[in-house]
């Protein structure tokens, strides 16, 4: 008895220990070092653990009601969370708590110390879902300059939650910080040009001198082996009746996605035009911000010589952001950055809107889009297809479509077509219009982000252009 006894109180003292977050450390077989719960009603309260410097603050009619909040810290950091160019807090943090519980307008203030050198636009407090869903909040530097403090609102909250709305069950968060680690300074290009053989883009590219060429060009953060089913349907074309294939050559131009978006679009001139001067004809068949890529290198008057423009004939862009994505608030671009990878943070800046038709963060898309006539405004022809179904985008373990769906909603508003990350009204901008009078905006296919360029019913639309094309 007295044994059973003895075991007891040392459980209640962990226990009292645990919740506290005080005295020596008490680690649980689960990696539990913390836990505390509390009724906090209108009138506001606080979980702090003092040792681990995590704090969550109610302030006064932040709540509805009277609710239950529970925090959890772990001495390890959880598995899933981690970036490419990313450090993370060491810790693991959840919260529990009812999204419904917060005051429309109102917040929940989160405080944790980060890992790493702070900057404001590369450290970030973020939360995520069951469902890995991430969102980066606004964050605020302590005076100290040891933690930082974020407000986790209404919104998001409700963006968040997998639980059924009226239940009022609690939504669990995993809460962490992190430090952008990738290079500050712009680090080297990398690009290379390859033909497509057998099935797959490697080796050199044939002289194309003379040739019915087709070049792709990939999206951000990708490579062209991302885009093999697109030049298998282009290596393969048949126009209706004909034996032999409508293009004799494709080629595809691979970037890596670590440089403003200029850089990137010289390149791209500089490395094609040499090869496509002498060819035939030549289309080009773009996706995503291989868009933005191409159309610097097509429209671009001071590349001179080697802009793109004066030898292609048509050109296809495939879910391009011609007028950028609306998120150029910065918790939206961090969140865009540890999706990509923190090495992409030119691109996106390039990239990144304040709102819908909001100014662009850099002049890029300022340059690019320019209000007068493009250089072959007469001859060009471009298409566009965009894609609406963000639902089942996923990058890795990471619900893309579904994050970005919800950037949009809060950017935006709710309802915004989208691909699971370009938006139709950027995918078939009217800035189009001002670089090819026969611009022909295509349809918006019940298709995700990358189903663009895979999916049987946007390769039946794109060998609809190529057919029309070969009567002209």
């Amino acid at each position: 008895m007295k044994s059973v006894l003895f075991s007891s109180l040392l459980a209640a003292v962990a226990a009292a220990l645990i919740g506290c977050g005080g005295g020596p450390r008490q680690v649980l077989p689960s990696g539990l070092v913390f836990s505390q719960s509390r009724t906090i009603g209108p009138g506001g309260g606080t979980i702090e653990s003092t040792r681990d410097r995590v704090r969550v603050v109610a302030g006064p009619n932040a709540l509805l009601a009277a609710t239950s909040v529970k925090v959890e810290i772990y001495e390890s950091q959880f598995g899933m969370i981690g970036a490419d160019g990313w450090a993370v807090h060491t810790q693991g943090v959840k919260l529990f708590i009812d999204p419904e519980s917060v005051r429309g307008g109102r917040s929940i203030v989160i405080e944790m110390p980060f890992p790493g050198p702070h900057d404001a636009e590369g450290t970030m407090l973020a939360v995520q879902n069951r469902n890995r869903e991430i969102y980066a909040l606004e964050s605020r530097l302590s005076p100290d300059g040891t933690y930082l403090s974020a407000n986790l609102d209404s919104r998001r909250l409700r963006e968040l939650q997998t639980t059924t709305p009226g239940t009022g069950a609690q939504e669990e968060l995993i809460v962490f910080t992190a430090s952008r680690t990738a290079t500050r300074g712009i680090p080297p290009l990398e690009t290379a040009v390859y033909g497509f053989s057998n099935g797959q883009f490697q080796g050199v590219p044939p002289n194309l001198a003379g040739l019915k060429v087709a070049i792709v060009v990939h999206g951000i953060d990708s490579s062209l082996s991302d885009l093999q089913s697109l030049g298998q349907f282009l290596a393969g074309y048949r126009l209706p009746g004909d034996t032999t294939p409508y293009y004799d050559a494709v080629i595809g131009f691979q970037y890596s996605s670590n440089n403003p978006l200029a850089n990137i679009g010289q390149a791209c001139a500089g490395m094609l035009a040499p090869l496509i001067r002498n060819a035939g004809s030549a289309d080009l068949f773009a996706h995503s911000m291989g868009n933005l890529v191409s159309r610097y290198a097509m429209e671009t008057p001071s590349l001179g010589s080697n802009r793109l423009g004066q030898w292609i004939h048509h050109y296809v862009s495939l879910g391009g952001p011609h007028a950028g994505v609306p998120f150029a608030n910065i918790p939206f671009m961090q969140t865009l950055t540890w999706i990509f990878g923190g090495d992409s943070y030119y691109c996106i800046k390039d990239l990144a809107t304040d709102g819908e038709g909001g100014a662009p963060l850099t002049s890029f898309l300022t340059d690019l889009n320019t209000t007068s006539q493009g250089p072959d405004y007469d001859t060009a022809s471009y298409f566009t297809l965009s894609g609406s179904d963000y639902k089942d985008l996923y990058k890795g373990i990471i619900p893309e479509g579904e994050i970005i769906n919800g950037l949009y909603t809060l950017s935006v508003g709710s309802g915004t077509v989208n691909d699971g990350l370009v938006a139709e009204f950027s995918a078939q901008s009217g800035v189009l219009a001002q670089q090819s009078s026969i611009w022909q905006p295509g349809p918006t296919l019940p298709l995700d982000h990358t189903e663009l360029h895979t999916a049987p019913s946007a390769f039946q639309q794109i060998g609809s252009w190529i057919t029309a094309w070969g009567q002209e």
